[in-house]
């Protein structure tokens, strides 16, 4: 079974990069009460979309938030 598992990986071509540079997930921090942070995010919209709403959980157990705006 291990030979099988260690002949598969070996023939599997590495994977492409998912995410472009400068968007590496979500941020590591703690964000206090009263504070805001920025984050790079991205995604795809189809072509001429011009309101866009964000849903964002830092976590299953928390509230979501949501964020609407125009897009630019």
């Amino acid at each position: 079974m291990k030979r099988a598992h260690e002949a598969r990986t070996r023939q599997r071509a590495p994977s492409a990069r998912a995410l472009p540079d400068g968007l590496d997930g979500n941020p590591q921090t703690k964000l206090l009460a009263g504070r805001s942070i920025s984050v790079p995010w991205g995604c795809e919209l189809p072509k001429g979309e011009k309101l866009i709403q964000i849903e964002v959980a830092p976590d299953f157990d928390s509230e979501t938030a949501i964020f609407t705006g125009p897009v630019t």
